[in-house]
């Protein structure tokens, strides 16, 4: 709630999250998937897919991602390869730092 509370809701892109509420159903999203996709909301024609990377403790101790252009990351592309791909990796990753990944990401 502190960290919330001191956000300045600007608006960079068409698509930049500005609202408190709309930010927090994307984190309950995020959490329930196991991955986040930033849809052009801080650059214009830039798409991202990230996840956490977790250690034994199930503490996020890192983050991986994958950025490119729009039009080769498309939603077709983000779901069949792109998002399975991140996924995989930070699974792998996080298994390396003793995470049990039948728990999730």
């Amino acid at each position: 709630e502190r960290i919330l509370g001191e956000i300045q809701w600007k608006r960079y892109t068409r698509n930049t999250i500005t609202d408190r509420e709309e930010f927090l159903k994307e984190l309950e999203k995020i959490r329930e998937q196991g991955y986040a996709l930033d849809d052009e909301e801080f650059d214009e024609g830039i798409r991202c897919v990230g996840v956490p990377v977790r250690d034994y403790t199930r503490r996020v101790v890192a983050g991986l991602s994958i950025s490119g252009p729009a039009y080769r990351f498309t939603d077709d592309r983000l779901q069949e390869e792109l998002v399975p791909l991140a996924v995989d990796a930070g699974k792998k990753l996080s298994a390396r730092l003793g995470f049990d990944v039948g728990q999730g990401l």
